[in-house]
């Protein structure tokens, strides 16, 4: 019946097309082809667990799954005492590090005085500053040196100044003549 109130009646001899309703014959109809249906499922999931208690579960599958457990848990044992070690060694390399940075900063001002020690020789008045910046005394300090060594102080003689004498004369190169 359509909805709503009606608003004409049907003529006499009318053709009036419908549909029938469902009855029980319709559903066993369709309920056989469901349980069609849910035995295939039924056999495709006992298909699948069959295979997966073969070749999955089997036992030869099983001792190795159990086998890989206790290599993992004894690697997790391993690897929490290596990690106790580790965080000595970190605290010791903390430590290493701190040190490292106190003798880094004691070595910085170490420098910083040098330089102003070197500074201070060579920009001041005293017997350093002179060598430093007068090579002829360096040189005279040098040949005392040397002279001291090679005669001693009783038997002191200046040898430095004669063998720098020599050497400009035995640079020079002796001529000969023919016939001498």
């Amino acid at each position: 019946m359509p909805s709503g109130q009606p608003k004409a009646y049907l003529p006499p001899n009318a053709y009036v097309s419908g549909a029938r309703e469902t009855g029980i014959d319709d559903l066993t109809r369709e309920g056989g082809a469901l349980v069609n249906d849910l035995r295939g499922t039924v056999q495709k999931i006992d298909t699948t667990v069959n295979r997966l208690n073969q070749d999955t579960l089997s036992s030869a599958n099983m001792e190795n799954l159990k086998s890989s457990m206790e290599h993992l848990n004894q690697a997790t044992g391993s690897l929490a005492e290596s990690s106790k070690k580790l965080d000595g060694v970190i605290e010791q390399a903390d430590s290493t590090m701190a040190s490292a940075k106190e003798a880094a900063d004691n070595l910085q001002n170490t420098i910083t005085d040098a330089r102003r020690v070197v500074r201070s020789a060579t920009q001041g008045k005293g017997l350093v500053a002179a060598l430093l910046n007068d090579q002829q005394l360096a040189n005279d300090l040098h040949a005392l040196i040397t002279n001291l060594r090679a005669h001693g102080i009783l038997f002191y003689r200046d040898s430095a100044a004669k063998t720098e004498a020599k050497a400009p004369e035995q640079t020079k190169p002796t001529r000969q003549t023919k016939g001498r």
